[in-house]
């Protein structure tokens, strides 16, 4: 390179990558089902969870973590620190009983309107079953809800709903980012990066999204939106 060109390329004006808008402060509630019917994917769900939680925290998130099934709603985090969550282990997901899933999501809403103190709020279903034993919600009420709250209040809702019985009960409520995927283990690590993904998107954009896709076993995405 002669002493003319090495001169032009220092006088060029450098390329700068465009930077993503920092994340907002979020909170983050997680509904996970723990029926018996979990047990078949329990190391693929609680491997999931934890990266979810490792690809997602950051400053300014707080998180709620609901576990359910016939024998308990259990809220295992209330409003933690994003970096002092749980993770989870086979020791405090232990898959059992039934699966009243409104009444689980419909606990979470209840208990995330009485916290609410950021205008970004998530709120991420996990189950792999249909619902059979819930006794305060329905799926009219909880649809109606969760209706409001993202269209009203700007919340991002996402679905993951692992095996055909799961993807039945996903379509009775047609909004957020719905996630329909197998029980393999290439099908469930895309679905929670794409969670993840769909997750910091909204947290740095401020915007939800209303997408589906369904993941393959063998990992492979397709819809109106594949992260």
């Amino acid at each position: 390179m002669t002493d003319k060109e090495m001169a032009a390329k220092k006088a060029a004006p450098k390329k700068t990558m465009a930077k993503r808008p920092a994340a907002k402060p979020m909170n983050v509630h997680v509904v996970i089902d723990r029926s018996g019917s979990m047990q078949g994917i329990r190391d693929d769900a609680i491997g999931g969870f934890n990266t979810f939680l490792k690809d997602t925290k950051g400053p300014g998130q707080k998180w709620w973590v609901w576990l359910f099934d016939t024998q308990g709603i259990d809220l295992i985090q209330d409003g933690v620190a994003s970096s002092k969550v749980d993770k989870l282990t086979t020791e405090n997901f232990v898959p059992r009983a039934g699966t009243p899933l409104y009444d689980a999501v419909g606990s979470a809403i209840a208990k995330a309107k009485q916290v609410r103190k950021t205008k970004l709020n998530i709120l991420m279903v996990l189950t792999d079953g249909q619902e059979n034993s819930s006794k305060e919600w329905t799926a009219a009420a909880v649809k109606k809800e969760l209706t409001r709250l993202a269209d009203e209040e700007n919340w991002q809702v996402i679905f993951v709903a692992v095996g055909a019985e799961a993807w039945d009960e996903t379509a009775r409520f047609d909004m957020g980012v719905v996630i329909r995927n197998t029980r393999s283990k290439k099908s469930l690590g895309r679905a929670y990066g794409s969670v993840a993904s769909a997750s910091m998107d909204y947290a740095m954009e401020g915007a939800p999204r209303k997408v589906s896709w369904d993941i393959d076993d063998d990992g492979e995405a397709s819809g109106s939106k594949a992260f």
